[in-house]
């Protein structure tokens, strides 16, 4: 990037890229944070929500990245008690 020093979030070349966790030596010093928010997250949702399940339809379907492991989306239904 031009100026890579200077923090631009509004790049339009930054927009395409995928700016995640990293790996190795370069893996961000939150990740595991970060994976250990989500899972409380998922654990409240699932309690306060319980009628929350997968929708019926719904089939996974992986990003297509090198350099990402996960979901395009994860679509749910629920049931309102």
């Amino acid at each position: 990037y031009a100026e890579a020093q200077r923090f631009q979030p509004e790049r339009r070349e930054a927009a395409k890229a995928l700016l995640a966790f990293g790996a190795g030596i370069h893996l961000c010093l939150g990740a595991s944070l970060a994976r250990a928010e989500i899972v409380a997250a998922l654990r409240v949702l699932r309690e306060r929500l319980p009628g929350l399940r997968l929708a019926a339809e719904w089939r996974p379907r992986l990003v297509a990245s090198s350099v990402l492991n996960g979901l395009e989306s994860l679509e749910v239904e629920w049931d309102a008690a």
